[in-house]
């Protein structure tokens, strides 16, 4: 090999790995309630680190995130910190319970996350009308 193609497998490497960061390994979702403060339409869910039915919750959040990202926030009130504790008990949830907020912060619904991935991406669609 020479020194050109050893540049350009350099190059594509890096590239590529960049691609796999940011495109295929997904971003974490925010804990971060401030976000609520935004005029964008969101669902928080209650999450208790370590609970089986919370890691559930989160994992089909993740699954159907992909597609309304760019339109609905997506946040975890962490049930082990003030703030999600204090979350919670505002709105009456617990652990892997879900509230949908309207963009002006109007709550749509409570529900819980055992509903199958279709009928919670369309109570998530609703809150973006």
């Amino acid at each position: 090999m020479n020194k050109h193609s050893i540049t350009a497998t350099v190059i594509a490497l890096v590239l590529l790995s960049g691609y796999v960061v940011f495109q295929v390994i997904p971003t974490p979702i925010s804990s971060d309630l401030s976000l609520l403060k935004e005029d964008k339409p969101a669902v928080v869910l209650a999450y208790e680190n370590f609970s089986p039915s919370g890691g559930e919750a989160l994992t089909r959040l993740k699954r159907i995130r992909p597609d309304l990202d760019s339109s609905i926030n997506f946040i975890v009130a962490d049930l082990g910190t003030p703030q999600g504790r204090a979350f919670a008990q505002t709105y009456r949830v617990y652990d892997s319970q879900a509230v949908l907020f309207k963009s002006d912060r109007q709550v749509i619904a409570i529900m819980g996350l055992e509903t199958s991935d279709q009928d919670f991406q369309l109570k998530l669609r609703q809150a973006l009308d």
